[in-house]
């Protein structure tokens, strides 16, 4: 993935990485341009055992290894920090600190509504939108700068101390002042960005149907969960949405009550048998954390994968590596028949 003058490299085994930086290379090197071993960063993921990072050439220097930094460490492309173990810690402390020290100066400014109204859209917003696009900041965490930002705006505007802060985000016709708020801003940016990439027929549009089927996997679900089928209804659990960036944006779809169809059913796991449903449709929202890694295991998605031939009854030896008086084992004695 090349932008301007930034470029990355993402493959699946050392002996790639090691092919394509030397297509790179040479492709490079044909105009001109070269590699700087010390800004090259060589990272990995999901790796035994760490391999050393390419030499690259140039004409004033030997082959030089590239730098090379942990998967646990945080790397910054094109403005936003991530890892390779997926840890965002890094990336939400630099997105707080950044937004502490705007709004620590503007506590010592003496700014009217509106200016203080038009500062707070064109630098803490926008700059919050940009990080907000990946960082996986919580609801909580965002509503918390808000409440910041409303005191801001409660000074500006000569209010009492004692003004709810709602007041500045409600629409005008709730006398409010209609101020959006970065929780909101969030899910309308990461619902546009789904509704693009899902429509999209090139690159981008067939990685985000690949990341897509990734979460499908994760959730263990049996067609698009952003569709809004009954089992996926209920928002991501908090260990899907730092690791899942389509968990993020489900969670926003299911906030505005959104469902991003999946007409042709792409993403539609074929049933064990005819009018078979979801195991997922029996068992109560609070247990999937719990059963959905063991579900995942056994590649069990349907009914009939572990029921009778009618249906009605749980077969010999299909069970969990759960306590046998779980609701687990309550909910699955009798599931409901799909003939």
């Amino acid at each position: 993935m090349a932008f301007a003058d930034d470029l990355s490299i993402i493959v699946p085994a050392h002996t790639d990485y090691h092919a394509r930086m030397t297509h790179a290379n040479e492709y490079l090197s044909f105009f001109g341009v070269e590699f700087n071993p010390t800004k090259t960063i060589y990272t990995y993921s999901n790796s035994q055992s760490h391999h050393k990072s390419y030499s690259v050439t140039s004409r004033n220097l030997p082959p030089t290894p590239t730098s090379t930094l942990s998967p646990h460490e945080a790397i910054r492309y094109l403005g936003g920090w991530m890892n390779p173990s997926l840890n965002p810690t890094h990336a939400k402390n630099i997105i707080k600190k950044d937004m502490e020290h705007i709004i620590n100066v503007l506590r010592h400014k003496r700014l009217d509504t509106a200016e203080m109204t038009y500062v707070l859209r064109t630098v803490l917003s926008a700059k919050a939108m940009y990080y907000l696009n990946t960082v996986p900041l919580t609801d909580s965490e965002l509503t918390d700068i808000d409440r910041q930002l409303a005191a801001l705006l409660k000074r500006s505007a000569h209010l009492a101390r004692s003004t709810s802060p709602h007041i500045f985000y409600l629409p005008p016709e709730a006398y409010g002042y209609n101020f959006p708020s970065l929780v909101h801003q969030r899910r309308n940016l990461l619902i546009g960005q789904v509704h693009r990439l899902m429509n999209n027929t090139g690159f981008l549009g067939r990685m985000a149907r690949v990341r897509l089927a990734g979460y499908r996997e994760a959730v263990g679900a049996h067609c698009s969960p952003l569709s809004g089928a009954a089992p996926y209804a209920s928002p991501p659990s908090k260990t899907i949405l730092r690791t899942h960036w389509m968990a993020r944006a489900h969670a926003c779809l299911l906030a505005t009550d959104i469902k991003l169809l999946d007409p042709a059913g792409d993403f539609n796991r074929p049933a064990s048998r005819p009018k078979d449903h979801p195991i997922l449709e029996n068992i109560p929202h609070a247990l999937h954390p719990r059963i959905i890694p063991e579900l995942r295991k056994r590649n069990w998605i349907w009914t009939g994968d572990i029921a009778n031939a009618r249906g009605t009854h749980i077969r010999p030896g299909f069970s969990l590596n759960i306590p046998p008086l779980s609701r687990w084992s309550r909910e699955l004695t009798h599931p409901s028949p799909y003939n």
